[in-house]
């Protein structure tokens, strides 16, 4: 299945690349989505006022909206029988605009980016514990975007819209350092299978592809409206 979001309608919908046929899974208490990541069965949404949570397993009978109150803190049933959870950061400031989101499964973290102005904001890396996300680290970008975790250990790559660069951050020693610049409000990120190239969406219609290792960035596309999302098929 592919999943996406619709901010103008508030939904969230599947794909199914077998049958072509697309399902609404969820429907309201959404605003402006950004951000999307999909961890086993759970569907985690950047969202404009908090990051939440779909349980992709949980169905009930039920489809109305009404607000319903449980030990998981849901906020509402949705169509197709589905849960939205609100996360509970230990850092408040998080439900403000958080834009790129990344799971790092190998160290139980969830790593989220929020863009307080156009040239400020944070990437925050948190513990996952039992429906609670206290913060480890902060690190200080410039309006940061997409984030992608690059391998196990947790290295990750940020789209910095402020700065026009990618940058990569060492999960381990907190350094980074800029893989590709000169980039054009660079805003989504998307890997090849090896996680050896990055494919970069910019806000004036291009795509860069950025090699990792030699840091050589080439345009390959131009003259689109404004691209956002972005993704690479198994065959590259």
């Amino acid at each position: 299945l592919m999943y996406w979001s619709n901010p103008g309608t508030a939904s969230l919908y599947a794909f199914n690349t077998d049958t072509y046929t697309i399902t609404t899974i969820h429907q309201g208490f959404l605003s402006g989505v950004s951000g999307l990541t999909l961890v086993d069965d759970i569907l985690y949404v950047a969202d404009t006022f908090g990051v939440k949570s779909v349980n992709l397993t949980y169905t009930d009978t039920d489809t109305d909206t009404n607000t319903d109150t449980d030990t998981n803190t849901m906020i509402g049933k949705v169509v197709g029988g589905k849960k939205i959870e609100m996360l509970s950061f230990s850092d408040p400031l998080y439900f403000l605009n958080p834009v790129g989101i990344a799971v790092n499964k190998h160290r139980k973290e969830l790593i989220v980016s929020s863009s307080l102005l156009e040239t400020t904001g944070r990437v925050g890396i948190f513990n996952v514990l039992d429906h609670g996300y206290t913060k480890v680290v902060e690190i200080p970008m410039n309006a940061p975007k997409d984030i992608e975790i690059i391998n196990s250990n947790g290295d990750f790559l940020v789209a910095e819209q402020g700065s026009g660069t990618l940058t990569l951050v060492q999960r381990d020693t907190l350094q980074s350092s800029v893989i590709a610049s000169n980039l054009v409000s660079p805003t989504y990120i998307a890997l090849n299978t090896d996680k050896t190239i990055a494919y970069v969406t910019e806000s004036d219609g291009s795509i860069t592809r950025v090699d990792l290792f030699t840091s050589h960035q080439k345009r390959i596309v131009t003259g689109l409206s404004q691209p956002v999302g972005i993704a690479v098929s198994e065959s590259g």
